[in-house]
């Protein structure tokens, strides 16, 4: 992981852009859950407390990305996102 080459660098996740590629995956308490342990895993656990990251409303097809939407207009599941966060 680049990020730890480069003292005070830390992750900056973007969960949108995860969802699009994968095609709908990385949209669940579970999914993000990984998510996270990844990042606890690798910087460890000043990545998860000091992490920035993305979170918008995306339309996707096979390809990934077509572009961004309102985030209550997408399929993307910032309920169960925000939980994994609060439990961190």
């Amino acid at each position: 992981m680049m990020a730890l080459a480069i003292e005070g660098v830390m992750p900056c996740i973007d969960f949108s852009h995860l969802h699009a590629r994968s095609s709908g995956e990385y949209n669940t308490l579970e999914e993000f859950r990984g998510v996270h342990g990844k990042v606890e895993e690798y910087p460890g656990r000043e990545g998860l407390e000091d992490m920035h990251w993305h979170v918008s409303g995306i339309a996707y097809g096979d390809k990934g990305e077509k572009n961004h939407l309102v985030l209550r207009e997408s399929d993307y599941n910032c309920a169960d996102m925000m939980a994994a966060f609060r439990e961190q």
